[in-house]
């Protein structure tokens, strides 16, 4: 399958902001005096805005039904910080108790680092910030890699979706956030029970279902 650009990812956001309006407007019973969109890609509003450059199909074609269902006027531009949206994309989890990792170079630097740099805070501004006296960092023996066999292919898992998602591109923090958050998402929906193929059977449970306070 061709890899989606983070752009083109945003445009159908914006197809599908749309196409949820109308169904919405359909249903209910009042008129609605105005409706204004959301976006925080400064690209999808140029394409919006763009009424004379023509763009290649699969642009030109969304953006066409952009304008069929709303006005260039009615699109607004939010900034990522600002966005309430993107909340529900961004997986915030509480401060981790244990860290693991392999025994390389980069991570034995990285553990000094952290250690030196919070020697140098204040110890009560730490505490008050974190709520807790801090984290453990767990080293595997050296030229052991096979202790880290279930994360090491999580990792490959994670790689190979960001390689089809940004492929070359630079992004900025807030979307390399949010498409992380996608990551972890997908990753968290694996089953970690059988699969049914009877459609009466209950979903299979996921690392998600645990994250989910609300799932029970």
């Amino acid at each position: 399958m061709k890899p989606v650009s983070i752009p083109r990812l945003e445009l159908m956001g914006a197809v599908l902001a749309v196409t949820l309006y109308t169904s919405i407007k359909q249903e209910i019973r009042f008129d609605l005096d105005d409706v204004i969109f959301w976006t925080d890609s400064m690209i999808v509003l140029g394409y919006i805005r763009n009424e004379d450059k023509r763009f290649k199909t699969f642009v030109a074609n969304r953006v066409s039904k952009i304008h069929d269902l709303s006005s260039p006027n009615q699109w607004r531009h939010v900034g990522s910080k600002e966005n309430p949206a993107d909340d529900g994309s961004r997986a915030r989890r509480g401060q981790p108790v244990k860290i693991f990792s392999d025994n390389g170079s980069n991570f034995q630097a990285g553990e000094k680092e952290l250690r030196n740099a919070f020697k140098a805070m204040n110890k009560d501004d730490v505490e008050a910030f974190f709520h807790s006296k801090g984290c453990e960092w767990h080293f595997n023996p050296p030229t052991a890699s096979h202790f880290g066999g279930a994360w090491e292919r999580l990792i490959r898992s994670v790689r190979r979706i960001l390689r089809g998602v940004l492929r070359q591109q630079t992004v900025t923090d807030e979307v390399l956030t949010t498409v992380l958050a996608e990551v972890e998402s997908i990753l968290n929906s694996r089953p970690l029970t059988d699969f049914s193929s009877d459609p009466k059977d209950e979903e299979p449970l996921t690392p998600n279902h645990l994250f989910d306070e609300t799932w029970a």
